[in-house]
Protein backbone atom coordinates (compact mmCIF):
# COMPACT_ATOMS: atom_id res chain seq x y z
CA UNK A 1 0.00 0.00 0.00
CA UNK A 2 1.22 3.37 -1.22
CA UNK A 3 1.64 6.17 1.91
CA UNK A 4 -0.54 9.33 1.42
CA UNK A 5 0.63 12.23 -0.16
CA UNK A 6 1.10 15.54 1.78
CA UNK A 7 0.92 19.11 1.59
CA UNK A 8 2.88 20.38 4.82
CA UNK A 9 2.53 23.98 6.21
CA UNK A 10 4.29 25.92 8.96
CA UNK A 11 1.97 28.75 10.21
CA UNK A 12 1.62 29.97 13.72
CA UNK A 13 -1.66 31.72 13.37
CA UNK A 14 -4.71 29.43 13.90
CA UNK A 15 -7.06 31.82 12.03
CA UNK A 16 -4.80 31.73 8.49
CA UNK A 17 -4.37 27.62 9.15
CA UNK A 18 -8.02 27.00 9.56
CA UNK A 19 -8.39 29.24 6.15
CA UNK A 20 -5.51 27.42 4.66
CA UNK A 21 -7.50 24.04 4.94
CA UNK A 22 -10.18 23.82 2.93
CA UNK A 23 -7.64 25.91 -0.03
CA UNK A 24 -5.28 22.87 0.00
CA UNK A 25 -8.51 19.79 0.35
CA UNK A 26 -10.37 21.64 -2.91
CA UNK A 27 -6.78 21.37 -4.66
CA UNK A 28 -5.23 18.49 -3.27
CA UNK A 29 -8.35 16.27 -2.20
CA UNK A 30 -6.69 13.18 -1.24
CA UNK A 31 -3.60 14.70 -0.03
CA UNK A 32 -3.14 14.76 4.01
CA UNK A 33 -2.39 18.29 5.44
CA UNK A 34 0.06 18.08 8.07
CA UNK A 35 1.15 21.41 9.52
CA UNK A 36 3.48 22.70 13.06
CA UNK A 37 3.91 26.05 14.32
CA UNK A 38 7.74 25.55 15.39
CA UNK A 39 10.22 25.49 12.70
CA UNK A 40 12.40 22.18 14.58
CA UNK A 41 9.33 20.06 14.71
CA UNK A 42 8.61 21.09 11.09
CA UNK A 43 11.90 19.86 9.99
CA UNK A 44 11.23 16.67 11.29
CA UNK A 45 7.55 16.22 10.05
CA UNK A 46 9.21 17.10 6.17
CA UNK A 47 12.18 14.40 6.90
CA UNK A 48 9.22 11.92 8.06
CA UNK A 49 7.17 12.60 5.22
CA UNK A 50 9.90 13.64 2.28
CA UNK A 51 8.75 10.88 0.01
CA UNK A 52 5.17 11.70 0.18
CA UNK A 53 5.51 15.30 -0.28
CA UNK A 54 3.66 17.46 -3.12
CA UNK A 55 3.64 20.91 -1.44
CA UNK A 56 5.69 22.95 1.45
CA UNK A 57 4.46 26.26 2.84
CA UNK A 58 6.42 28.29 5.19
CA UNK A 59 5.82 31.39 7.12
CA UNK A 60 8.83 33.43 8.38
CA UNK A 61 7.98 34.74 11.94
CA UNK A 62 7.26 32.60 14.51
CA UNK A 63 6.71 33.22 18.14
CA UNK A 64 8.91 33.73 20.90
CA UNK A 65 7.68 34.10 24.25
CA UNK A 66 9.15 34.18 27.51
CA UNK A 67 7.53 32.62 30.69
CA UNK A 68 9.71 33.89 33.64
CA UNK A 69 13.07 33.16 33.04
CA UNK A 70 12.33 30.39 30.47
CA UNK A 71 12.30 31.82 26.68
CA UNK A 72 10.16 29.54 24.15
CA UNK A 73 11.48 29.98 20.75
CA UNK A 74 9.60 28.49 17.78
CA UNK A 75 12.52 29.07 15.53
CA UNK A 76 11.81 30.79 11.89
CA UNK A 77 10.85 29.58 8.10
CA UNK A 78 14.55 30.59 7.89
CA UNK A 79 15.70 27.53 9.98
CA UNK A 80 13.24 25.62 7.14
CA UNK A 81 14.60 26.96 4.09
CA UNK A 82 18.13 26.08 5.18
CA UNK A 83 17.78 22.71 5.78
CA UNK A 84 15.78 22.41 2.50
CA UNK A 85 18.47 24.44 0.76
CA UNK A 86 20.37 21.23 1.14
CA UNK A 87 18.44 18.80 0.12
CA UNK A 88 17.46 18.03 -3.53
CA UNK A 89 14.26 19.46 -4.65
CA UNK A 90 11.56 17.38 -4.79
CA UNK A 91 8.38 19.67 -4.75
CA UNK A 92 6.69 23.38 -4.78
CA UNK A 93 7.63 25.77 -2.26
CA UNK A 94 5.20 28.86 -1.65
CA UNK A 95 6.40 31.76 1.39
CA UNK A 96 3.88 33.56 2.97
CA UNK A 97 5.40 35.91 4.95
CA UNK A 98 5.06 40.05 5.47
CA UNK A 99 8.64 39.98 6.54
CA UNK A 100 10.05 41.29 3.12
CA UNK A 101 13.81 40.55 4.41
CA UNK A 102 13.51 37.34 5.60
CA UNK A 103 11.11 36.34 2.48
CA UNK A 104 13.23 37.34 0.33
CA UNK A 105 16.13 35.40 1.76
CA UNK A 106 14.18 32.37 2.18
CA UNK A 107 12.98 32.73 -1.65
CA UNK A 108 16.63 33.10 -2.87
CA UNK A 109 18.43 30.69 -1.10
CA UNK A 110 15.46 27.79 -2.18
CA UNK A 111 16.07 29.24 -5.58
CA UNK A 112 19.58 28.97 -5.48
CA UNK A 113 19.39 25.15 -4.44
CA UNK A 114 16.68 25.09 -7.53
CA UNK A 115 13.60 24.42 -5.35
CA UNK A 116 10.54 25.72 -7.16
CA UNK A 117 10.11 28.49 -4.67
CA UNK A 118 6.72 30.94 -5.24
CA UNK A 119 6.00 33.99 -2.72
CA UNK A 120 2.59 35.32 -1.40
CA UNK A 121 2.93 38.67 0.65
CA UNK A 122 -0.01 38.55 3.06
CA UNK A 123 -2.22 41.44 3.06
CA UNK A 124 -5.53 42.74 5.54
CA UNK A 125 -6.75 40.24 7.09
CA UNK A 126 -7.30 36.73 5.84
CA UNK A 127 -8.85 37.56 2.43
CA UNK A 128 -5.18 37.29 1.10
CA UNK A 129 -5.12 33.11 1.35
CA UNK A 130 -8.85 33.29 -0.56
CA UNK A 131 -7.24 35.43 -3.34
CA UNK A 132 -3.33 35.69 -3.89
CA UNK A 133 -2.29 32.18 -1.99
CA UNK A 134 -5.18 30.27 -3.88
CA UNK A 135 -3.77 31.74 -7.05
CA UNK A 136 -0.71 30.00 -6.03
CA UNK A 137 -2.01 26.50 -4.78
CA UNK A 138 -4.14 26.38 -8.16
CA UNK A 139 -1.40 27.01 -10.10
CA UNK A 140 0.81 23.73 -8.54
CA UNK A 141 -2.00 22.04 -8.44
CA UNK A 142 -2.68 21.98 -12.41
CA UNK A 143 1.10 21.31 -12.51
CA UNK A 144 1.29 18.27 -10.70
Amino acid sequence: MLARRCVAILEDEAARLERMRPVVSSHFPAHQLVDSDRSSAFIEIVELLWQQLDLICLDHDLPLMTHGDHVDDFGSGRDVSKYLANRSPICPVIIHSTNRAAADAMQFELADADWDVRRTVPYGDLEWIDEIWRDAITSISKSA
